[in-house]
């Protein structure tokens, strides 16, 4: 009896490995199967196409342009700024404008002007305010009992055109803002540059209501601003500067 259950058993157990064989045949097959799939489908794709990236455009494919395109027309784009760039005769393309614009630019971004930035920051820094002071002091004693905030005169309002009033209409306005730009610079305060130039601004605007009060109310203002055509800076200085860029850029 012994016997014929151990055969039993044993039989019983061979069937149950076979049907675990034909399993693990089974996923093998359908591995290959899956693999062979995928082969075909990777060989069906071409290389150009494979070599190309895609985007989605409003809902629709845009293939973009491959990477060889893209380096044509970036060598294109270099060689047509070199032409440019090489047409024309060297000093009549007006080089000394774009090399002062990189030089100006390049100043800015190091925070400093090379070579000369100490003696620069001197001079545009102490020196400016000790000029602005003085030219502030200058035209308050050319007032006397003229002086008044308000830019409409008032009856103690004379012509005055003595002194730095000779060279400039308002000096103290002019010493005014030289104080402060001074001070921007002393303090590298790019904010106290730019209230400077709205401060010059607000003047500006101030003396046209000023000089249109003046010329209505008092005797030979407009005779004195004929003359005198320099509102912040002297005369000469602004017709010299004028003239040396008028000179420059006619030169051949």
């Amino acid at each position: 009896l012994n016997e014929e259950i151990q055969q039993a058993i044993l039989e019983e157990s061979e069937e149950q490995v076979t049907d675990d064989d034909d399993e693990v045949a089974a996923d093998i097959e359908n591995a290959l199967l899956a693999l062979e799939a995928a082969n075909k489908a990777i060989e069906s794709i071409s290389t150009e196409d494979f070599g190309k990236k895609y985007i989605s455009d409003t809902g629709n494919g845009k293939a973009l342009m491959s990477n060889e395109e893209s380096s044509n027309q970036m060598t294109k784009f270099f060689g047509t700024v070199t032409d440019n760039m090489s047409e024309g005769k060297f000093g009549d393309r007006g080089e000394p404008f774009f090399f002062a614009q990189v030089f100006l630019v390049t100043c800015i971004l190091i925070g400093s002007v090379p070579v000369v930035g100490n003696f620069m920051e001197t001079l545009f820094g102490p020196v400016l305010l000790l000029v602005g002071g003085a030219t502030i002091a200058s035209a308050l004693n050319e007032l006397g009992d003229g002086l008044n905030p308000w830019p409409k005169p008032t009856s103690n309002t004379e012509l005055t055109t003595t002194g730095v009033y000779g060279y400039v209409r308002h000096p103290i306005y002019s010493g005014l803002l030289a104080v402060a730009l001074s001070i921007s610079i002393i303090t590298h305060s790019a904010s106290r540059v730019i209230l400077t130039l709205v401060l010059f601004a607000i003047l500006n605007m101030k003396i046209d209501y000023e000089e249109a009060e003046m010329e209505s109310q008092i005797e030979g203002y407009s005779e004195y601003k004929n003359e005198v055509t320099g509102k912040f800076f002297p005369d000469n200085a602004v017709e010299k500067f004028y003239s040396f860029l008028e000179d420059f850029t006619k030169k051949d």
